[in-house]
């Protein structure tokens, strides 16, 4: 709406915040990892690792995102209730969380390591 201080009339675009062939279409919404990824930066007693996993027990896909928790957590099953609602209310979409202790996911380098059919735990 309007002109842009630099002269141009077109309309903006939003940022980038992923690739189309990471988008995951669940429960009739398209999301993509940066969604999750975002959710699990602002809660403190998660670390950085994590996976998305994608299940498909019949016809319904079912998301499971395996997070890695700081040593100092002590109550596991409020983290996870936290977790869950979270994702519930940030990214609109019910998920599987499963919490491993820091350290047991293999690191990724890239973005697209995170989501898979299938994950590995590394053995402590």
């Amino acid at each position: 709406k309007g002109i842009c201080r630099c002269g141009r009339t077109h309309p903006r675009i939003s940022p980038i915040r992923g690739r189309v062939h990471d988008m995951i279409k669940l429960q009739g919404k398209a999301l993509l990892p940066r969604d999750i990824e975002d959710v699990i930066l602002t809660i403190p007693e998660l670390c950085q690792e994590y996976r998305i996993v994608l299940d498909q027990p019949g016809s319904v896909d079912v998301l499971k995102v395996v997070v890695e928790y700081v040593p100092q957590v002590s109550d596991l099953d409020s983290l996870k209730r936290k977790v869950d609602l979270a994702l519930a209310e940030k990214a609109g979409v019910q998920c599987q969380v499963e919490l491993v202790p820091q350290g047991r996911l293999q690191q990724s380098q890239f973005k697209a390591e995170r989501i898979n059919r299938t994950y590995k735990v590394q053995q402590a």
